[in-house]
């Protein structure tokens, strides 16, 4: 049996791996972070739509779309209103309310899977610019999400504002270097504007990274016009002046500003789960103190100092206050947290070898190993998760779920059908994640008392909602604010005694009727006092009669 020749054998059977120089090739990392994306692509589309503000979002974008104008005042309010209302995101309504009127509610599903995937991906991107190589972008991304797990599944307008931090952190990572973030960051802001008024953290995170490179120039040499031509600082200080300018492009201009910083001022915000405080024992909690006492380490443990940015976790140290006191600010930990850690983790655990080599230089530095075969696996991926995520799969079908199938248990989809057949209008009041449903049903028709944009309300208003929902004088604060519907659970405000107050006298009263009810909800039409005088004399007629 003969030898192979070595000299004479083809170049691509010596190999273990295909390449090609008129392929694209594909390192290990970069499979890994298209592996990643995937993922969370694929996790976040088999969430449902939520009965959450998202319906109301929606209503003012379809409102919007109909008038051919903002508001001026909440078009929806069950009672007159006066006090001047600010579209913070009337762009992000609009656009939502365009996709589900294109895709429905796998459109809207897909989308919110695709706006957070976007936005790990960027996060992914910033960390690899920071020096993190390998499999690090791909950890990154995956923290994110996994720090993002308890309000990961809600779709509202914040969704946009999380890709635009990202392409904050991405300009940031980029601007001690280059200069290109200039010209495309004021157009991220300019939409980020339109779409979330949380545009000035974006300015605030600027403008922490600005200060972070000041005070390292001023370390470098103590010479104010030494730090003053500094390029990086130049470069982040324009940054932050084209960023203002750019934010000022929306229909109210700095007003928004304002807006902004005030939100929530009449502290009815505080009603909504999301913004009350954070509590050790809850998964926020637990991901909030596990990722904080792994970034403690991190930093104690790094011994290339020059690596070390304290202004960065003096502004994780921040957001994990902030997070403390609102839940809902866990989004922003959850996007910082992998752009601070993760590149020191890298350093932290490379090699022997690669601690010497800068992250600047990692970060320039080609890859060596990759392989045209990873391309093609790649592709394979990226097409089975197309075909497996379940919108993109009922959209490629043309097949439409259904609402069942695409909306959380608990959405009031049975009583908002029957309201719609019924052509029912007028005001009402509900439980505010229903409301919000009813009100987009209903083609804002029924107008709520109160619903998700608590903002809206008045913490007098916020106080008799209570009261009715628990059945404590709901008669009389039913009429005094000229509510014709009252929409009850049957598992919420329940008296640990009397059980559902509010059920148990909608059932007797003789002052509403009963429109329609089931084991979840019974929906009452509240009547004029000369109708529920009729009703109760006629009340001792229909017993008798029964007897």
């Amino acid at each position: 049996m003969t030898e192979p020749d070595e000299e004479n054998t083809p170049e691509c059977l010596k190999r273990d791996n295909l390449t090609s120089p008129y392929f694209p090739n594909t390192s290990t990392g970069g499979f890994a972070a298209i592996c990643a994306l995937c993922a969370i692509f694929l996790f976040t589309s088999l969430n449902r739509l939520n009965h959450t503000d998202l319906w109301g979002h929606l209503s003012f974008g379809r409102w919007i779309v109909e008038h051919g104008t903002l508001p001026t005042t909440d078009p929806f309010a069950a009672e007159q209103q006066i006090t001047p209302v600010l579209p913070y995101c009337w762009l992000s309504q609009v656009l939502g309310y365009e996709v589900w009127r294109l895709g429905g509610n796998d459109g809207l599903i897909l989308a919110h899977a695709v706006l957070e995937t976007l936005a790990a991906g960027l996060i992914m991107l910033a960390v690899w610019r920071r020096g993190a190589k390998g499999f690090w972008p791909a950890v990154a991304g995956l923290a994110f999400v996994i720090l993002s797990l308890p309000i990961l599944g809600t779709i509202r307008p914040q969704l946009f504002a999380q890709v635009g931090m990202a392409f904050v952190l991405l300009a940031c990572a980029e601007l001690p270097r280059y200069r290109h973030p200039i010209f495309w960051l004021p157009f991220v802001f300019a939409l980020w504007v339109n779409l979330h008024a949380t545009i000035i953290l974006g300015i605030g995170v600027l403008g922490i990274m600005t200060a972070g490179e000041i005070w390292r120039a001023w370390q470098e040499k103590a010479d104010s016009q030494a730090i003053l031509g500094n390029g990086s600082v130049q470069r982040h200080l324009l940054a932050i002046l084209v960023c203002v300018l750019a934010s000022c492009l929306n229909p109210h201009g700095p007003l928004m500003f304002i807006e902004a910083l005030t939100f929530g001022r009449t502290g009815t915000v505080n009603a909504v789960s999301e913004w009350q405080p954070m509590t050790l024992t809850s998964m926020t909690g637990g991901l909030l103190v596990a990722s904080a006492v792994l970034a403690f380490f991190v930093g104690v443990s790094i011994k290339e100092k020059q690596s070390l940015r304290w202004h960065e976790f003096a502004l994780l140290f921040v957001l994990g206050l902030a997070t403390f006191g609102a839940i809902r600010m866990l989004v922003w930990w959850a996007i910082l947290w992998p752009w601070v850690v993760i590149p020191l983790a890298a350093v932290l655990f490379s090699k022997k070898g690669d601690s010497e080599t800068s992250p600047a230089e990692i970060a320039e530095s080609p890859t060596s190993d990759a392989t045209s075969m990873r391309t093609v696996m790649a592709m394979g991926v990226v097409f089975v998760t197309l075909i497996s995520a379940p919108p993109t799969h009922s959209l490629l079908h043309a097949k439409d779920r259904g609402d069942a199938k695409t909306m959380s248990t608990g959405t009031p989809i049975h009583v908002a059908d029957e309201i719609a057949r019924r052509k029912l209008a007028g005001t009402f009041v509900a439980p505010t994640d229903w409301a919000d449903y009813v009100l987009w049903k209903s083609h804002e028709r029924m107008k709520p008392f109160v619903y998700g944009h608590f903002h809206l309300a008045t913490p007098a208003d916020l106080a008799d909602y209570r009261r009715i929902l628990s059945g404590d004088d709901w008669l009389a604060l039913a009429r005094k604010h000229q509510l014709q519907f009252i929409l009850a659970d049957r598992e919420r405000n329940r008296d640990p005694l009397k059980g559902p107050v509010l059920i148990k006298a909608l059932n007797v009263s003789p002052d509403v009727r009963i429109i329609y009810q089931d084991k979840t909800c019974v929906l009452a039409e509240v009547l004029p006092p000369k109708e529920s005088a009729a009703k109760s004399d006629e009340q001792p007629a229909a017993s008798s009669a029964s007897e």
